[in-house]
């Protein structure tokens, strides 16, 4: 395995983005299923007294619950999701131009949900939480980012505070990793000691056509050759 900082990434910018971010075009009805609070959680916003903390701790819990976020992440709240949530909480949408102007304030209210609401950092406990329900379904398909979507769902649903997404990206990667282990062992493990030596011959290049494996060879086309009239012998 290569080092941790050398572990390749999956997504592009604008997937990043995409995944950690509020979608603009969020529905009423979804708007509605995400940021509609209960009433415990009405009563544990309504404890600020300035109407813009009010409104700024409710969007921090709104951002916990969707996108599983912190709002020092998400920095655009789409006007609409402002709205319905500055409407539950009885405070102008304008207010929250206000909140944050003291730094400590932001950091201190996302304590409070943490303590308050259950909402947790994602540790190495809440890593292995995760890969291991990834691995069922990267032994079935090798394609990150449903891995990677996957991922921030189970994290979201569990109140897990998602990490950085390249962070997420790499657990991915070592899943993946994981479930081709886990593959090979499973088709290779009753075969003998000549089979697995030939299934490793397939692996290594082959001067005999042009450099290429025989892995690669079997996997073209038919009909496409690499050098005229070469077989595997």
């Amino acid at each position: 395995m290569p080092g941790y900082d050398k572990i390749p990434t999956y997504l592009t910018p604008e997937q990043r983005h995409t995944l950690v971010h509020i979608p603009p075009d969020l529905s009423d009805r979804e708007i509605a299923r995400y940021y509609t609070f209960t009433e415990k959680e009405r009563d544990l916003i309504n404890r600020r007294r300035r109407a813009s903390n009010r409104l700024g701790f409710a969007v921090q819990l709104a951002l916990l619950k969707y996108p599983g976020r912190t709002l020092m992440e998400v920095k655009d709240v789409p006007k609409p999701v402002l709205a319905a949530i500055a409407e539950q909480v009885g405070v102008p949408a304008s207010a929250f131009t206000s909140y944050g102007e003291r730094e400590n304030t932001l950091y201190e209210h996302l304590d409070e949900l943490r303590r308050e609401c259950g909402f947790r950092s994602c540790g190495w406990r809440e890593y292995l939480l995760v890969a291991r329900a990834l691995l069922p379904d990267a032994m079935e398909s090798d394609r990150p980012l449903p891995l990677v979507e996957s991922a921030l769902e189970l994290l979201r649903t569990r109140g897990i505070i998602a990490p950085h997404m390249i962070h997420v990206e790499r657990l991915v990667w070592i899943v993946l990793r994981m479930a081709e282990r886990r593959l090979l062992r499973t088709l290779t493990q009753a075969l003998t000691l000549e089979q697995r030596t030939r299934l490793d011959g397939l692996l290594h290049a082959d001067t005999g056509i042009r450099g290429a494996t025989r892995l690669s060879w079997l996997r073209q086309a038919p009909g496409i050759f690499p050098q005229k009239h070469q077989t595997l012998n």
